[in-house]
Formats: structure tokens, sequence, C-alpha cells
């Protein structure tokens, strides 16, 4: 007599295989919704101005990412410098985010471009906010704090020429005394202008950042001079940067004419009207 509890060999063997097909079939299952599931990637683009020349290797630009990308590609030879790879489109966000912070404190030149569908107004805003202080940061920073205190040291010095000058020791020493003080006067004039001019070339950028509009006499270009279309938000905040590093390059290397630009252009304006 059989027992009600045992069950025919067969049926144990058909239910053994039905059970290693489900694991199978889930294990299958979960491998190819791991494949399929979504990748949000960021990638730095590099940029023929900067010649691939970053303060640090890009793998280490990428080990300090915050956070970290669940993976990554690099190429620094090529267009596309490096692609990071996330599950989390917040998490790709954020360190797209980062990546900007970073290129400002001068750590990378790469431009960070987000490869999905992203609100772009927000991250926008997020990019506009990191620039605003960045461009404060310069104003007051010690490329021109530099040249502030070289107009004061030359106007000390044209001070005793104007003492020495009011105590005349003789026709030659005063005539002397008279052209060296007004190389020193000339010498401060120019560094008046160049810091002027640096002035106004951070505040015509500081409006780019707010989002207003330049007008003709702007003494910089940010949209393609071309035809004056809008360009990309990565793209635009990265031509953004590239002026800024250009103003305090062009201030401190000290070319006599960068100071005179706006009157150059103010010229050019009324000659074209």
């Amino acid at each position: 007599m059989i027992n009600s509890n045992n069950q025919h060999p067969s049926t144990c063997h058909h239910q053994h295989s039905q059970h290693r097909q489900s694991q199978h079939f889930n294990r299958h299952r979960n491998f190819r919704n791991h494949q399929n599931q979504s990748l949000f990637v960021v990638r730095l683009f590099s940029n023929h101005r900067n010649n691939n020349r970053t303060q640090s290797p890009i793998e280490t630009l990428i080990s300090q990412c915050n956070p970290k990308p669940d993976k990554s590609y690099t190429n620094p030879t090529s267009a596309v410098a490096a692609s990071l790879f996330f599950h989390d489109q917040n998490d790709a966000i954020v360190a797209s985010v980062f990546l900007w912070e970073r290129r400002l404190a001068g750590d990378h030149v790469y431009t960070p471009v987000t490869d999905f569908d992203v609100n772009e107004g927000d991250l926008n805003e997020r990019i506009r906010g990191l620039f605003k202080l960045y461009a404060e940061k310069v104003l007051e920073g010690e490329v021109v704090k530099k040249l502030e205190r070289k107009i004061e040291n030359l106007a000390v010095e044209i001070g005793k020429f104007t003492s020495f000058l009011k105590r005349p020791k003789g026709v030659r020493v005063y005539s002397e005394n008279k052209v060296k003080k007004e190389a020193l006067r000339v010498e401060m004039e120019v560094v008046v202008k160049r810091v002027e001019e640096f002035r106004k070339g951070m505040r015509c950028l500081m409006d780019c950042i707010e989002g207003k509009e330049i007008g003709d006499l702007g003494v910089l270009r940010v949209h393609d001079e071309g035809n004056g279309r809008k360009m990309g938000i990565f793209y635009y905040w990265s031509r953004i940067h590239f002026l800024i590093l250009r103003e305090c390059r062009r201030v401190e290397n000290g070319l006599p004419i960068y100071g005179f630009r706006s009157e150059f252009l103010k010229m050019l304006h009324s000659q074209q009207v």
C-alpha cells in the first residue's frame, strides 16, 4: 500500500526540474534587467585651447569625484577625455556640478557634459551659483591686489618727487626730477587703466553670468560672433571660464594696449555707425 504522503518518483523529478528552470529563468531575468538598467553618463570633453593641460591626471580627478561613478572610462588624448557612468541620475547631476566646481578651482579645464535628459534650468542655476562666487573671488583676488599695491607705491614715489620739485637744487636736478616724476605718472596711469579695463571686462562677464544681455559696446563677446547663436549651457559656461582666464592673463601681462581697449572699441563702433 502506498502512503498518500509520499509522491511518485516521476512527480518529484518533474518538480525538481521545474525548480531548476525557475532558478535559471530568474538568474537570466536579473542579469538581463541589470544589463538594461539605465546608466547616466557625464562626459569630460577636452578643448583645443587647453591642449589637455591639467593640474592633475584625469584618473586622479575621477578618483576624487563626489559622488564616485559606478564605473568610468578614460582616454586623455581623445576629444572625450573621460566618461563617468552612474546608476542614479541625481548622483550624475551632483557629480557634474562637482566637476564644474573643481574646474573653477583650477584642477582641470575639461568641460563636463551630461549625456542624458536633465532639467537644464535647475542645473544651470547650480553652475551659475558657482560662477558668481568664482567671479567675485577673481575681482578681489591677488591679481588686482598686486596692481593696486603697485599704484600705491607709484603714488608714494610721485609724492616724493613732488616734494623735491618744491625745493629745487639747481636747474639740472630740477629738470631730472621733473622728468622722473612724469615717467612715474605715465606708468601709474597705464596701471590704473589696466585695472579699470579688467574691472570692465569682469563686470561684462558678471552680466553674462547673471544672464543679462550685453549691448553693442560690451568689451567681450560670449556668443558665437559669426551669427550670434546661443550655445548649449555647458559650452556657454566653458567659454565664460576661458574669457575670465584670458582677462586675468591679459591684465597680468601688462600690455599697454589692454588698458585702452574700451576706447578702441568705442572708436570702431562710432566709425561703423
